[in-house]
């Protein structure tokens, strides 16, 4: 391929990635402005990504596009290695100004390095890393960063040497040195054009924009042509008039925001998220010695109400400053997290939750079917043991004798407990549709409502076994049903306390 077609191929690229974080400008989302080829922003200049919260830091973007990623990769050795120009001026008997990547990343760490909000330098590539390199399985899969272990190595270890190596090719102090590799960000391996052009075209499409190839053209073409006519900064409000102009909107759609809940183990989607919740290192291993999947333990019980129930309701803060309602949630977490999730998120404040339920999109809005309620068999249990209530729910497996049990070992100030069931049976298969769905946890509310009226009890305690569409249908739906709700986590075997729910 020609260099020209090469050039061609990496400023599309460019324009691409930048019109995926200019959708982020969109209501709800994340960013107050995004600007393209800032002249103040040294050699990580591409896309400089501004968040609407005060408290985090901007991020300067380069990004490096290969044409033929089977030609290379990234190394320890490649970010130190002389440019072209460098080794052609070398054997030209010249002196050549000239920087290796890494000097250029650092030379903009040190004239940007005193941002007030503090920054990040990322590297977005889709060429990824050289197998077998110390620094490959350290980046995070989470955040792209240095792990602490980069900084404490041995300088006798491979990570070590690999450090020391880029520390005295800067002729950096080590403290400084550490500020800048705590900044850095390393995307790489993003994959091709096509995937990044699909991504973007999923989320035009959560944004009720057109998202067919040629509206997709219209938008990134649009990013070089701000580019070509210089214009630095788009706002929230130019990225308006452009969707206008460009008639990329669709009519009368409902637009959503993507959130992904994470407990268990992190996972990609197609669809990019707009926010993610990501709990997975305060939850313990399942396996002892194995990092992933996490389990149902919490390294400190206070987190449940100390950090995740707090981060929940910052999300929603930052969500109600828009109009958009609906939001389509993925991601593999625990019950407990995904009724919180729904409850946090209910209908009161109009909040409509769409879940990926066997491949279909279920919605919390959708109307109840007839012909299945949620029943309790075996009727009320008096227990006499306090003013609170108990409330099991069954749908997967059958969670009365476990309740039972639960409710004596933690010595529960318990009256009375109700196990409700849909009424077409338990199991994997008992609820079908988003309509199923709707009406049994609708009948779990109307049947805790009543028994929290009739006993008079101030708090709900909730044990479910289900499905996680049913987890966050039902945390939608409950609302102000109780005053309190004291969610349990199944620690198999034995409940453990985690949410406390107010209405």
């Amino acid at each position: 391929m020609s260099s020209v077609a090469s050039i061609r191929n990496g400023e599309w690229y460019q324009d691409l990635y930048g019109w995926s974080r200019i959708l982020d400008l969109s209501p709800n989302c994340r960013l107050e402005r995004v600007r393209l080829e800032a002249n103040d922003a040294a050699h990580v200049d591409d896309v400089v990504a501004h968040s609407r919260d005060p408290k985090k830091p901007i991020e300067f973007v380069q990004l490096k596009f290969h044409v033929g990623t089977e030609a290379g990769r990234y190394s320890t050795e490649y970010f130190v290695a002389p440019p072209r120009t460098a080794a052609s001026a070398a054997r030209a008997g010249r002196k050549s100004l000239a920087q290796t990547l890494l000097q250029k990343f650092w030379s903009s760490w040190l004239q940007l390095r005193d941002e007030p909000r503090g920054v990040l330098l990322i590297l977005h590539s889709n060429w990824s890393w050289e197998d077998g390199d110390p620094l490959r399985p350290l980046i995070s899969g989470v955040d792209d960063r240095l792990p602490d272990s980069y900084f404490i190595a041995a300088q006798s270890s491979d990570v070590g040497r690999a450090r020391e190596r880029w520390r005295e090719h800067l002729k950096a102090e080590p403290d400084e040195f550490e500020r800048f590799m705590r900044a850095m960000r390393f995307q790489l391996g993003q994959g091709s054009t096509q995937r990044l052009r699909d991504a973007v075209a999923d989320r035009m499409a959560d944004r009720c924009l057109y998202a067919d190839d040629e509206a997709v053209d219209r938008a990134v073409g649009r990013v070089g042509k701000w580019i070509r006519e210089k214009v630095d900064t788009i706002s929230p409000a130019l990225y308006e008039a452009a969707l206008d102009e460009l008639r990329l909107k669709l009519p009368d759609a409902d637009p959503a925001v993507r959130v992904c809940l994470h407990t268990i183990e992190r996972q990609q989607y197609r669809e990019a998220a707009d926010h993610v919740v990501d709990w997975c290192e305060h939850f313990l291993p399942s396996t002892e010695g194995q990092a992933y999947p996490r389990g149902h333990t919490v390294h400190d019980a206070l987190a449940w109400n100390g950090v995740f129930l707090p981060e929940l309701h910052a999300l929603k803060a930052h969500l109600n400053t828009a109009s958009i309602r609906l939001l389509r949630v993925r991601g593999q977490a625990r019950l407990s997290a995904w009724i919180a999730f729904g409850h946090v998120f209910d209908g009161r404040a109009r909040y409509v939750i769409e879940v990926d339920q066997g491949g279909g999109a279920w919605r919390s809005d959708t109307a109840p079917a007839s012909g299945i309620d949620a029943v309790a068999p075996d009727g009320i249990l008096e227990l006499a043991a306090g003013p609170d209530v108990a409330i099991g729910v069954s749908v997967t497996n059958r969670v009365g004798p476990a309740v039972r049990d639960a409710i004596g070992a933690l010595a529960l100030p318990v009256d009375a407990l109700l196990v409700l069931e849909p009424s077409t049976g338990i199991g994997r298969h008992a609820i079908a549709s988003a309509a199923q769905l709707s009406a049994f946890v609708e009948g779990v509310r109307q049947r805790v409502s009543e028994l929290v009226a009739a006993r008079r009890a101030k708090r709900v305690h909730l044990f479910y076994s289900g499905p996680f569409s049913g987890a966050v249908f039902l945390g939608h739906a409950l609302g102000a049903a109780a005053p309190e709700i004291q969610l349990y986590e199944d620690q198999q075997p034995g409940y453990a306390p985690s949410f406390l729910l107010r209405a």
